[in-house]
């Protein structure tokens, strides 16, 4: 790319901070896994209902365990209508999201759902990396032309490109991104407008107006930009406003609305439904699980709690990011010192919007989630450029003397780390919302009320009446387990119930067949299995009806993990399950040591209480699942 003449000669260094941090970023991208969160898989429901099936419902890719989600609203278009399901996030991006899919599937016959890890990766390097790289590289001439010295240009290129919580999420499908690279873009271009007041060019105003209307459309809380925006292009000009400002903003605006109009029949976005019975809702019999929330979703911290943990807390601006010191700071001194040309604007109007946004979450008590289970405060980012130009003069003065560049260093360093260790998947919680659990500082989970008296068996209950039968199939084989209650009777003075097991189809097995006592007195106590499973003739259990028993190789009891609701087939009615696990370390002839663990659905509606477990075999150190049995009852 040959140098702009206009451009000052010493913009090497920045170039190259600019490209390494585009090959990080697009190699966090290609490296990211797909369907990541709930977010993001409601995003992708729809794409592929758009594309496969041609309509927004995403009813029958919800019933798919890897593309469920919880981020849905129950919609009917009228009293007499069906309920169908739909993403509650605004429509616009998952349609532009669709359009690139849609181009794909087309010239190479790509399939989301047969190939996702590229699908998604290509997708996405196309709606968030590209967009990024151009964001980027027009910050860094810009940056030139502010005649900041080079120290200053790598010090704000280097956060924006490798110590920014934005970052993390370009390997997802979510709104934030390509809000903040449109707020960017649009930011650049009326700094250079402040810097040319006389030079006003039509192109100009159809960019501000395009990526501030296209701003607002991907975070609704821009509106307020969108507005600012188009007061101050008005001042300038009224007929460059009216003939190129309005006809730009209205693409992305128009599309909006329409699309809107489209899934909900309105004007309203899903989101304004919130806490209305589009969330809360019974369907089959289980509840949303916006009925019941869970983690942080049900926090019910006071509001002193949650703005420290939004500021300096577990999903901290300043913790995660604690360069943004230097933008307050900025901020602070905008009226006490010179500013550069272009930025009279752009600092008030980031300082009023970042409080004005910030006390807007602050005040919505019922959603002090801090944004879900996500690695940032994700819905403050789309600021994100506000506060990069903020810091610009407060980086340029620390950079004069030695102590102000070791600790302008130190909050880079910090921001750069943080960074760093979000980038494989926004949607967990950071390492310092990790340390401050392990710590005992923080704790979100639902309390759950333990078993009482403990469980050491997959069965809950053993039936009175005689020839109850239970049958639970092994997923994906036609191997099965039959306990069918042969009717209690009275042996020495107590309760037993006497039942017939039978493990059948194990190929290349025989067939298994037990007849077996239960103590129940034993049992109910919470004694361990081999307190009350009895054989005839005080013969040893054999080994596979003591395993079949405990659901474990080895005794250990059961903890309780909460109430969940399971559905057999997605138009059958849901059971209420108590949720359990167990886990116990063994060692494998071939693999090592290994860990066993055992999930058991719980529920009283289906004989001898089990609907349900799940056994997982995974090698100690690695992680790695080595064998994964599921049983389930017919």
């Amino acid at each position: 790319m040959p140098d702009d003449p206009n451009l000052p000669a010493n913009s090497t260094i920045p170039r190259l901070i600019v490209l390494a941090a585009v090959g990080v970023l697009t190699a966090g991208i290609m490296s990211g896994m797909p369907l990541q969160s709930a977010n993001d898989r409601s995003r992708w429901a729809t794409v592929w209902s758009l594309i496969h099936r041609r309509t927004w419902q995403i009813d029958e890719i919800d019933q798919d365990p890897r593309w469920s989600t919880i981020d849905k609203v129950r919609h009917r278009s009228g009293d007499s209508e069906p309920y169908h399901f739909y993403s509650s996030k605004p429509p616009l991006l998952s349609a532009i999201t669709a359009a690139v899919y849609g181009a794909q599937r087309r010239l190479w016959g790509a399939d989301i759902k047969r190939d996702p890890v590229v699908v998604t990766r290509t997708t996405l390097l196309l709606i968030n990396g590209l967009p990024m790289a151009l964001a980027l590289w027009l910050f860094q001439r810009l940056l030139l032309k502010l005649n900041l010295s080079v120290a200053a240009q790598s010090f704000v290129l280097l956060l924006a490109g490798f110590g920014s919580m934005v970052n993390p999420y370009l390997s997802t499908l979510n709104n934030h991104t390509p809000a903040a690279v449109c707020l960017l873009i649009c930011l650049i271009t009326i700094v250079k407008i402040q810097q040319n007041p006389k030079q006003l060019r039509a192109r100009d105003f159809a960019l501000v107006g395009f990526t501030a209307a296209l701003t607002s459309c991907f975070e609704l809380p821009a509106a307020l930009f969108g507005v600012v925006s188009f007061v101050w292009m008005l001042k300038l000009d009224i007929r460059k406003t009216v003939q190129w400002y309005v006809p730009a903003a209205l693409i992305p605006l128009s599309a909006f609305f329409v699309t809107n109009w489209l899934v909900t029949g309105g004007i309203r976005p899903f989101y304004a439904f919130y806490g209305t019975d589009k969330y809360v809702y019974v369907h089959n019999g289980v509840p949303s699980y916006w009925s019941q929330p869970q983690g942080l979703d049900a926090n019910t911290e006071s509001t002193l709690q949650y703005l420290f943990h939004c500021v300096v807390g577990h999903h901290g601006l300043l913790s995660h990011t604690p360069a943004l010191l230097l933008s307050a700071w900025g901020w602070l001194q905008w009226r006490r010192t010179v500013v550069r040309p272009g930025l009279n604007l752009v600092l008030p109007i980031g300082a009023a919007l970042s409080a004005m946004v910030f006390s807007f979450y602050l005040a919505r008590t019922q959603n002090y989630n801090y944004g879900g289970n996500s690695a940032a405060l994700r819905w403050m980012l789309w600021l994100t450029p506000f506060w990069w130009f903020a810091l610009l003069n407060p980086v340029e003065q620390l950079l004069e003397k030695r102590r102000g560049r070791l600790f302008a260093g130190i909050l880079l360093v910090a921001s750069v780390v943080t960074a760093a260790v979000s980038l494989p998947n926004p949607w967990r919680p950071s390492w310092i919302y990790g340390a401050m659990t392990q710590a005992g500082w923080i704790d979100y989970r639902v309390p759950v009320r333990a078993f009482g008296p403990p469980r050491h068996s997959v069965f809950a209950s053993w039936p009175e009446a005689a020839d109850t039968v239970g049958v639970w199939q092994l997923e994906g084989s036609n191997e099965s387990i039959t306990v069918r209650s042969l009717g209690i009777r009275s042996l020495d003075g107590q309760r037993v119930c006497d039942v017939e097991v039978i493990h059948t189809n194990q190929t290349p097995s025989p067939d298994q067949t037990a007849e077996c006592s239960i103590l129940l007195e034993e049992f109910e106590s919470g004694e361990p299995v081999a307190g009350w499973l009895r054989m005839a003739n005080d013969q040893q259990p054999p080994d596979w009806l003591v395993q079949l028993m405990q659901g474990m190789p080895t005794a250990r009891p059961y903890t309780a993990s909460g109430v969940r609701w399971f559905q057999p087939t997605p138009d059958a009615p849901g059971y209420r399950c108590e949720r359990a696990a167990s886990r116990v370390r063994i060692h494998d002839r071939q693999r090592g040591p290994c860990w066993y663990r055992c999930d058991v659905w719980y529920c009283d509606d289906v004989p001898f209480g089990l609907l349900r477990w799940k056994t997982t075999v995974s090698q100690d150190v690695s992680g790695e699942i080595i064998q994964v049995q599921s049983w389930t009852a017919q």
